[in-house]
């Protein structure tokens, strides 16, 4: 007796959806939105939370905006979007990263470029000795005429 009185609570039919809703259709309409409604601030709640944590380390600003999203469903929402900061830790700590390699490989370019210079201007300075080394050589050296073969 006991089973068949419990389904019998949740409607004819055993549901448990056809016992929580009124049977007057305005009545359902607005219960269902309602629920609706919960669900979306739970969503936007939830959503404003995950983003917070992953954009700011402050206890308070994280606080301030779950607050403000909590007890201004939309709107706070809104407001968290326009207040937030607009780069997550991870994109701010790769733009540090990628700021730092690109000071470390101008420094290593300009002092390869400095080698290089200093590589060239010792080329050039030995080049310039050895065909003046050459040139003094061939002017020293008695010209012997070649022998007449007969």
């Amino acid at each position: 007796m006991e089973v068949s009185a419990a389904l019998t609570r949740f409607g004819p039919s055993g549901n448990f959806l056809n016992g929580m809703f009124n049977d007057d259709p305005v009545i359902r309409a607005m219960q269902i939105g309602l629920g609706l409604s919960a669900l979306l601030l739970v969503y936007l709640v939830f959503y404003a939370t995950r983003d917070i944590l992953q954009r700011s380390n402050s206890l308070l600003v994280q606080t301030f905006c779950i607050v403000m999203v909590a007890l201004l469903p939309v709107v706070g929402f809104f407001l968290y979007l326009l207040v937030r900061p607009s780069e997550t830790l991870q994109q701010r700590e790769t733009a540090t990263k990628i700021a730092e390699l690109h000071t470390l490989l101008t420094e290593r370019q300009e002092k390869l470029a400095r080698v290089k210079s200093k590589a060239r201007e010792h080329v050039e300075g030995l080049k310039k000795i050895d065909a003046n080394e050459r040139i003094q050589k061939a002017m020293q050296k008695d010209i012997v005429p070649a022998p007449v073969h007969a």
